[in-house]
């Protein structure tokens, strides 16, 4: 009994990681000036992910309807619970936040961690995380517009910028780092370290003294909502599309799990006040959900 136990609980042992990097970013004199240090995670995060990762004719063909999945998922259901949700569980001053977090694209890396933690399908999430970024530029700001009511200004450049530099480093390591002096455990081990220090760097970088309790406890609640509806509807209706159970996690990971990095930026250019420190509450939140998923 007891070792059955222990096994349970070992499953779960990313799920606390990530919950003592959150609270370490709280406390930790100082974290925030690590914040430079996110773009060179993520890239990390993208090398495990590309890793191994082989975009034959055989796969591409097979990618269609999971990418048709995700993209709907990710800039039209994903941010209509969250808006929907937002109404009644966050107050009007700090709603933009919780939108601007539901309307970023798929958070590549550890996206594509949890989807290989779960036994998915890596290559097809990963396609689908690169489209949805490569999409944010244009897509981001338009669900935006429909959420708020007004067009939403975006300043392209940046999330360009940052997009290339995290793709062409990831790519770069993968083809550097020979495979062969890197086993799947060790990225799989190096991918839980980089997603706890993202965390870690994330949380250090905000104040949540400048927002209130009731505001970071209902941004909480919202990604809960969002992130469950997700995860229980690919679930649901992912075998009735006709997608494996190695695509519907895919598509639960590469369709709810949205993007720290540029969803920063866009509220950086927003000019919303707080809205720093109610975004990374959502990520911080589907973090912790997704490692109960995976681990589960």
């Amino acid at each position: 009994m007891f070792g059955a136990l222990r096994d349970a609980l070992g499953r779960f042992d990313t799920v606390a990681v990530v919950v003592s990097s959150a609270a370490a970013g709280l406390v930790v004199p100082g974290a925030g000036r690590l914040s430079p240090l996110v773009t060179p995670l993520v890239v990390v995060l993208v090398y495990g992910s590309f890793r191994g990762a082989r975009f034959d004719a055989d796969a591409r063909r097979g990618f269609g309807r999971l990418l048709g999945c995700v993209l709907a998922v990710a800039f039209v259901l994903a941010p209509l619970v969250a808006a929907t949700s937002a109404r009644y569980l966050v107050p009007d001053a700090a709603r933009l936040g919780v939108l601007v977090a539901a309307a970023a694209p798929t958070t590549a890396g550890s996206a594509i961690v949890w989807t290989r933690l779960d036994d998915g399908d890596v290559q097809g999430v990963t396609f689908a995380a690169v489209l949805t970024m490569a999409l944010s530029p244009l897509a981001t700001p338009a669900v935006l517009t429909q959420l708020v009511g007004t067009a939403a200004n975006l300043d392209v450049l940046p999330v360009l910028r940052d997009l290339a530099v995290i793709l062409a480093g990831g790519a770069a390591l993968s083809r550097v780092v020979p495979e062969r002096l890197v086993t799947d455990a060790h990225v799989d081990a190096l991918s839980r370290i980089t997603v706890s220090l993202l965390v870690f760097v994330s949380v250090g970088a905000v104040d949540p003294g400048s927002v209130a309790l009731a505001v970071l406890l209902g941004t909480a609640l919202v990604a809960v909502v969002m992130t469950g509806v997700v995860f229980g509807g690919a679930r649901a209706v992912g075998p009735v599309l006709g997608l494996d159970a190695g695509e519907v996690a895919a598509l639960s990971f590469g369709g709810g799990m949205k993007n720290l990095g540029i969803a920063l930026l866009v509220a950086d250019s927003l000019d919303a006040g707080g809205a720093a420190v109610v975004v990374t509450t959502f990520y911080v939140t589907q973090q912790v959900i997704a490692g109960v998923a995976a681990s589960w």
